[in-house]
């Protein structure tokens, strides 16, 4: 069976722009709230004033961008896999409808901070 030839136009090719640009904004949420929570679990073993020394050194994150991601995980981590983990995706309170912008804005960072 031939597949139907679809005329490529401006429009289709748009389409699919706009499809892969919100298939890459929810890898980013993804991905974020991923870094995030192995931030924490690094952070929790880590003595004072290690953190700082960690990030600068081994992860090229600043305080502030490190804190934003724990803050992430921490804020729609849970309700995220716990989505992925029983395949239930039509929950509409977990954040897999969000990009990483929205969900950014969503903790109340300002949009020139991002």
């Amino acid at each position: 069976m031939k597949e139907p030839i679809t005329e490529r136009t401006p429009l289709v090719i748009a389409a699919e722009i706009n499809r892969i640009k919100q298939q890459t904004c929810k890898i980013m949420l993804t991905n974020a709230m991923e870094i995030g929570k192995r931030l924490k679990e690094a952070k929790a073993l880590l003595s004072h004033g290690e953190w700082g020394k960690l990030l600068v050194e081994s992860v090229s994150y600043s305080q502030r961008t490190a804190n934003r991601l724990v803050q992430l995980f921490e804020e729609y981590g849970d309700k995220l896999f716990a989505a992925s983990d029983d395949g239930s995706s039509s929950n509409s309170s977990a954040p897999t409808n969000l990009t990483y912008y929205q969900a950014i804005l969503l903790l109340g960072i300002p949009e020139d901070e991002i």
